[in-house]
């Protein structure tokens, strides 16, 4: 069942078009009807109409000016003008504002069931596109090279996949049933210029191209793009040799140098008998790196390269700006296990050399998600000397969580104290403007320089209200205090609580207060 509202400042017609409506069973239910745009507008906001049948010249706000905002706040409800013989120049732009359809005064009940007919196989037919499994299918279909690209580029930060991810991947096609694993990095020696993107783009497709044609009778591969860098995941059952791989790189090398006019430098992880992606891409970047050392249009291998590198391993960067990452973003469980894998990783053989200063670089990941750090400093703590108080790492590392959670609640209290801020911005100046009869949501937007979903989200979360009530519930209670005054006008009470039309101060009041200002001066004053 679809909802509908009816919009019309004629009582009669209203009646009768809810009459044929519902008489009709025609699939709409009529969730409100209102006899000005001003007041059709809030319900749309309230009710979230599917479809609105409204006049065009109505009191307070034109049909056209309601389709404007409806275009703006809800652009999936469909709109049906009622016009008159003389408005074709407002049918005019309600065209150009996507009305489905219009009734020409008078209406009859054949044309009325005839339009809402068609609007219901609109929205039916729309509502179809958007949910029927062959057009899902389709679309998955043709977003597939996109998802695979997202999965490989996850996969390659992961030392270890879970159950859930690697079901994923099996899914998008991406099989990891495999003895033996490497990471090779290929990378265009040099860099484009800005007259020169486009073509840049054409050389690592190129690039792309050749990698893959090397490797298709070798092994089986996934060879994607990430940043300006060529990945390729090697995969095979069968021993994989560094021959086999120079082999292979070298093809694209000289490819790139006679075809394209330029050369390629690739770095090439350790051969691996498990799945840790992370670890195979980190040696690709490094021995990528001694590009810068000993030059381009060459293969480096990671294997040649260890033994110039320390024994004591090292926290990479990029660990810890995940930790740093997480402590903004992520759950307190998500956290809490990563900050096991660096605690499992610090203790272990290869790194416990180097232990202090792992652990120094995991403190300094924490401080820097501080957002203040003055008042996690403010009891004088020297952190750095509090590390080294505590004798084993499961005792240090429990310290970690509890000064994660402090800094967490620093971090909150800024959070709400911003909020707080801005929703004292945001209500002083409604405080102090609402006698502007012009104001509204986008121009407070503007004024207190917050956007418009972030001052309705402020007020919706700190105040419980809308723009709209938190306005009108300001003007009605200062209009109450001035019709207290029995030597002032009423049109002069609208005015200076920001109506410029008196007779729509008077239907606000009323529908705030239940009775007219008139009425309400009389009860007050006896």
């Amino acid at each position: 069942m679809y909802k509908m509202i009816i919009v019309d400042d004629e009582f009669d017609v209203r009646s009768r078009i809810a009459q044929s409506i519902e008489k009709a069973d025609c699939g709409f239910e009529i969730v409100g009807t209102y006899e000005n745009g001003l007041d059709a507008f809030e319900g749309v906001t309230q009710f979230s109409p599917d479809l609105v049948i409204t006049d065009i010249r109505m009191p307070f706000m034109t049909g056209i000016e309601l389709i404007e905002k409806i275009r703006k706040t809800k652009p999936l409800t469909k709109v049906i003008i009622i016009t008159g013989f003389d408005e074709f120049d407002y049918a005019k732009q309600a065209i150009d504002l996507g009305v489905i359809g219009f009734l020409t005064k008078p209406i009859t009940g054949n044309d009325l069931q005839s339009i809402v007919k068609k609007a219901k196989e609109d929205l039916d037919e729309e509502y179809y596109r958007n949910t029927s499994l062959a057009n899902m299918e389709q679309f998955i279909k043709e977003s597939l090279p996109i998802i695979r690209e997202n999965d490989l580029h996850r996969l390659i930060n992961l030392s270890t996949i879970d159950e859930k991810f690697a079901k994923k991947l099996e899914h998008d096609g991406i099989l990891l049933n495999y003895k033996n694993f490497a990471i090779c990095i290929s990378d265009i020696d040099t860099d484009a210029t800005k007259d020169e993107i486009e073509k840049h783009e054409i050389n690592l497709l190129s690039v792309k191209k050749y990698i893959s044609e090397g490797l298709q009778n070798a092994f089986f591969h996934e060879t994607f793009m990430k940043n300006d860098y060529i990945v390729s995941i090697i995969k095979s059952n069968d021993e994989i040799t560094t021959s086999q791989l120079e082999s292979c790189f070298e093809f694209a090398l000289m490819k790139s140098k006679k075809y394209m006019g330029f050369t390629l430098s690739v770095g090439i992880s350790n051969i691996y008998h498990k799945t840790d992606f992370k670890e195979m891409y980190r040696e690709a970047q490094k021995a990528l790196e001694y590009r810068n050392a000993m030059g381009g249009d060459e293969i480096y291998f990671y294997s040649n390269i260890e033994n110039f590198l320390s024994k004591a391993m090292i926290i990479d960067d990029s660990d810890y700006k995940n930790l740093t990452y997480a402590i903004h973003f992520k759950s307190d469980s998500e956290i809490e296990e990563i900050l096991l894998d660096l605690k499992n990783k610090v203790t272990s053989i290869e790194y416990r050399a180097t232990y202090t200063f792992n652990v120094s670089g995991i403190l300094n990941a924490i401080l820097k998600a501080c957002d203040n750090l003055p008042i996690l400093y403010e009891d004088n703590v020297d952190y750095h000397q509090k590390m080294l108080d505590y004798k084993t790492s499961d005792e240090l590392f429990t310290w970690f969580l509890s000064l994660i959670a402090k800094v967490k609640n620093i971090n909150n209290e800024i959070i709400s104290d911003n909020i707080q801020k801005n929703l004292n911005k945001i209500v002083d100046y409604i405080d102090s403007h609402y006698t502007d009869n012009d104001l509204s949501l986008e121009l407070l937007a503007e004024k207190v320089n917050i956007s418009v979903s972030y001052v309705s989200a402020i007020l919706k979360k700190e105040k419980n209200t809308t723009f709209v009530k938190y306005l009108t519930t300001l003007r009605m209670e200062k209009a109450k205090e001035l019709l207290k005054n029995p030597n002032m006008k009423i049109v002069d009470i609208a005015e200076s609580v920001g109506f410029s039309e008196p007779y729509y101060f008077s239907h606000s009041f009323k529908k705030y207060q239940g009775v007219s200002p008139k009425e309400y001066r009389t009860n007050e004053n006896k």
